[in-house]
């Protein structure tokens, strides 16, 4: 999520709506690099919260608590 220096409310939608699908699947997901604005979006709509999401300020941190194998 480095590349995205903003995020609306559509987006959050949309992003929301994509983690429920993964997780409803078992999947857990991992965003990296969140800049400041999603950052205050992703907390403010309690996204940051959510079970089977985890926040990370790299993509080297994010792989590093992904299990060995997948």
């Amino acid at each position: 999520m480095s590349a995205v220096p903003t995020i609306d409310s559509s987006g959050l939608v949309a992003l929301e709506s994509a983690i429920r699908r993964l997780n409803a699947r078992g999947i857990g997901v991992a965003l990296a690099g969140v800049q400041q604005q999603p950052l205050r979006a992703l907390a403010k709509a309690g996204i940051g919260e959510r079970e089977g999401l985890s926040l990370h300020v790299s993509l080297a941190a994010a792989l590093s608590v992904v299990p060995a194998g997948q």
